[in-house]
């Protein structure tokens, strides 16, 4: 356990989430990212989303098992909380090993929203899949061994809608780049009902950080709830920030139950692209071919949604704004990626 954890440590430091900045020690997590999606997307490791029936999916950003098990008894469409091995640790390796060709018809089908930017970095036609934190710039990301790693075959053309929810929604929250899971459920009843899509993927961003519960209530947002692993190292108490994270998840579930409530899909299954670490090992947050299980285990609940109309969105839901790569760059440097 001892040699497990030096390791983890060392990986923690390399992309950005611990005060290291050894160049060497960067240069080293480059070839290892590397290494591992090169292997990995010919090998798949962990559980394909379309291996499963569901004609709705929600993904919620950065979600803990134990987390959604413990306030599961406060939600009704939380009947059962199991929970599968995704097959990635952070979004852009899961959006990569997800949307592949192996899967295409399926995705031809799919309407995706997305609260997320990284899916429109890692769909876009010239996407690099080595733009990982703190490995983009590295030698080996500059010797064309992206040559090495298998093409998804995938772009946001494959899909039978594509909506970037983040460009256009995250202007709407006062706290953060994030869009708020209000208007993303305002966004996806609208578009329920108006486009009728017949399998859709909605990508939340909560209750991945910044951490919005409090902050919505009080009328501002702390440095700690802002950007909570920085303030873990500058301090901050690791309970509060497990809390936090724990009430951003009730946030984005007390949404969950208005948009299963005003919208019809037989079968709903409600995931996450990749979990949280909060303290195992000592380590917080999450970042590419991290292996422990608190990052690589999500879960996995089944439900129906009925349209009961209790709600009428005033949101425009016509064609999201084109994104530019410049776009997307700016909004991930926003919430601290590259």
């Amino acid at each position: 356990m001892g040699m497990l954890s030096q390791y983890m440590r060392s990986i923690k430091r390399a992309i950005g989430h611990a005060l290291s900045d050894s160049r060497s020690v960067k240069e080293l997590y480059g070839v290892g990212i590397a290494g591992w999606l090169a292997y990995s997307t010919r090998v798949p490791f962990g559980t394909n989303i379309y291996e499963r029936e569901w004609d709705a999916l929600i993904v919620l950003d950065a979600c803990r098992v134990d987390t959604l098990q413990a306030v599961a008894d406060e939600y009704e469409f939380l009947d059962t909380v199991d929970s599968i091995r995704s097959v990635g640790s952070t979004s852009k390796e899961w959006i990569l090993k997800t949307f592949t060709d192996d899967y295409r018809e399926q995705i031809n089908e799919t309407a995706y929203l997305t609260a997320n930017s990284w899916a429109s970095e890692a769909l876009a036609a010239d996407a690099n899949p080595l733009l990982y934190p703190s490995a983009g710039d590295t030698v080996v990301s500059k010797l064309g061994v992206t040559r090495l790693l298998r093409d998804s075959g995938i772009t946001a053309d494959d899909f039978s809608d594509f909506r970037p929810l983040w460009n256009d929604l995250a202007e709407r929250n006062p706290y953060g780049p994030t869009p708020l899971p209000s208007d993303v459920t305002d966004y996806t009843i609208a578009y329920c009902r108006e486009m009728n899509p017949r399998r859709l993927v909605v990508h939340y961003m909560q209750p991945h950080d910044p951490h919005l519960a409090s902050a919505l209530d009080r009328g501002h947002i702390t440095e700690v709830e802002q950007r909570p692993w920085d303030a873990l190292r500058d301090g901050a108490d690791a309970d509060t920030v497990r809390e936090n994270y724990t009430d951003n998840l009730r946030l984005v579930l007390d949404e969950l139950s208005r948009l299963l409530q005003n919208a019809t899909f037989e079968t709903v299954a409600i995931t996450a692209d990749h979990g949280e670490l909060l303290g195992e090992m000592g380590l917080f947050s999450h970042g590419a071919a991290i292996p422990h299980p608190a990052v690589k285990r999500v879960p996995w609940v089944t439900c129906s949604a009925t349209d009961t109309e209790t709600v009428t969105p005033e949101i425009d839901t016509t064609d999201a704004s084109d994104t530019s790569e410049e776009d997307v760059i700016a909004h991930l440097k926003q919430l601290g990626y590259i």
